[in-house]
């Protein structure tokens, strides 16, 4: 059965030595007991950059994913922002612009999904995959999309800021869960029912999500690299 902790109030902070540092980030595992306990205000969490308030609804680690949350998408097809031949490289835009339209934005943190090599391939899950899986759900639990970075060719477009350096684009996940998969809309495509098409969606292979990318050109796989966190 999912574990649904919903509008706990702020209580005092709990005191980890000094958890919370960026060089000192608390666990997953403490940040669900702290809130738990109604005592988490903010700081940051290890592949989950800085983190501000308790959810009001928020799955913890106990969640199962057999049975999930609803599939429903968390953005219409209305909502849905297609490519721009006048902006070929907008990927990143069209995405924060379907991001505003549900309230939310980003916060400038990121949780890497994935390692990658010299070539900007994505390679192996990175330690912090199950962290970005319990993000993915208890954003979706609020009913926010969170948008990702996926690899599909060698190099990448990111800057040299980011851990992630493998992602060429970007795409947002708007329902799902990790049982049934995450679908996406993919605004690589000026083509709105293909651009929110249900084949739209990531499924858990190998430790990692990955998708055909039905809005390419030609043939390819999107592997997930990384999460854009929200505000």
């Amino acid at each position: 059965m999912t574990n649904i902790i919903k509008k706990i109030k702020l209580g005092a902070p709990m005191s980890i030595g000094d958890k919370g540092t960026e060089e000192n980030p608390y666990t997953w595992e403490e940040y669900l007991y702290l809130c738990e306990q109604g005592s988490w205000i903010e700081g940051f969490v290890e592949g989950c950059g800085y983190l501000y308030g308790i959810p009001e609804v928020l799955i913890t680690a106990s969640y199962i994913s057999s049975q999930g949350p609803e599939n429903d998408k968390v953005l219409t097809i209305s909502q849905f922002s297609p490519y721009k031949a006048s902006e070929p490289a907008g990927c990143l835009i069209r995405c924060r612009e379907m991001l505003n339209s549900a309230g939310c934005s980003n916060s400038g943190g990121e949780i890497l999904m994935c390692n990658y090599d010299a070539n900007g391939r994505a390679m192996s899950s990175s330690a912090y995959f199950n962290n970005g899986l319990n993000y993915l759900d208890s954003q979706l639990a609020l009913s926010h999309p969170i948008i990702v970075g996926v690899d599909y060719k060698n190099g990448h477009s990111t800057g040299s800021a980011w851990q992630d350096q493998a992602t060429d684009h970007f795409v947002i996940i708007v329902g799902g869960n990790r049982s049934t998969g995450y679908y996406y809309y993919d605004p690589a495509t000026s083509n709105r029912s293909r651009g929110t098409s249900d084949e739209n969606i990531f499924t858990i292979s190998n430790q990692r999500l990955v998708s055909s990318a039905y809005c390419m050109n030609s043939a390819s796989q999107y592997i997930v690299v990384s999460i854009r966190n929200n505000n």
